[in-house]
């Protein structure tokens, strides 16, 4: 079962907040690993309900990455 969100993905985030309430640390959109490693839970949570993620895509016409663009503010 995919974790939801994985436990580095909320121990880097709670980091940044301490951060960012110290004031030692500026905002900033995510980083290119955080978003890959939201983008593999996204994934295995949609396998582990019978999606197949590449077919999805396929359909579409898009690669996996494309699938969530029409959404994404980063």
């Amino acid at each position: 079962m995919a974790e939801r969100p994985p436990t580095s993905w909320r121990q880097g985030t709670a980091e940044e907040a301490e951060e960012l309430a110290a004031g030692t640390l500026c905002p900033s959109a995510p980083e290119t690993d955080e978003r890959e490693e939201l983008c593999d839970c996204i994934d295995a949570s949609l396998a582990e309900h019978g999606v197949d993620v590449v077919a999805l895509t396929a359909r579409h016409g898009l690669d996996g990455y494309q699938l969530t663009d029409k959404w994404r503010k980063w």
